[in-house]
């Protein structure tokens, strides 16, 4: 906090939020939401970087003026080798739910860090992050997806996570939570697509 506090002194615009207890990054992320004053925002965790792209992002939403921006990002491991993470397609600005019909096969990325949201879009809805819990973020960015009225894909990148064998996501039951959420949407989509075709068949 002292290592903050000294940047603070030199850049007005960082704000220290402060808890009382650890009550893990959803919690941080619920406080901070409500006191950002920027046209959009995104999330960066401590070790990360991010990338030039993110420029490129940001130009993209101000001018489609879109609720949210699914950037591309990727991965750096212990030995400095870097893999991106898949993408899904470029296509027009879509809403939400038509985003999640299109691509409810693909393995979206959990972490909020891999996007932009506009700021009143975030305020509005008010979609808060699971306290106190890890993997918190996989629910949260489901919903922001499906609530959304316009998506956009930028092939540009935005941002460099780097891999950490002790960190929350490479945890077992982390994966297993994340992978089980995907894993219901699909089954949720099938079962949605299997009674339209039945009933246009018995149509």
């Amino acid at each position: 906090i002292s290592v903050l506090n000294e940047y603070a002194k030199l850049h007005p615009n960082i704000h220290i939020l402060q808890q009382s207890f650890n009550q893990k990054q959803g919690m941080a992320r619920n406080r901070a939401i409500p006191l950002a004053i920027g046209e959009y925002i995104t999330f960066v965790d401590a070790d990360d970087i991010v990338e030039i792209g993110m420029c490129d992002a940001l130009n993209m939403a101000i001018k489609s003026e879109v609720d949210l921006v699914l950037c591309q990002t990727q991965g750096r491991n212990a030995v400095g080798e870097y893999t991106k993470h898949h993408l899904c397609e470029e296509h027009d600005i879509l809403d939400g739910r038509e985003f999640l019909n299109r691509h409810y096969h693909w393995h979206l990325p959990g972490a909020p860090w891999g996007y932009l949201f506009k700021r009143a879009y975030l305020q509005s809805n008010n979609i808060r992050f699971i306290p106190e819990r890890f993997h918190e973020d996989t629910d949260w960015i489901l919903k922001q997806i499906y609530y959304a009225k316009s998506i956009e894909v930028c092939k540009s990148l935005i941002y460099t996570y780097v891999e950490n064998a002790n960190s929350t996501i490479h945890q077992t039951n982390s994966l297993r939570v994340a992978d089980s959420v995907h894993a219901d949407y699909r089954v949720l989509r099938f079962a949605k697509e299997h009674r339209l075709e039945a009933a246009s068949f018995s149509a």
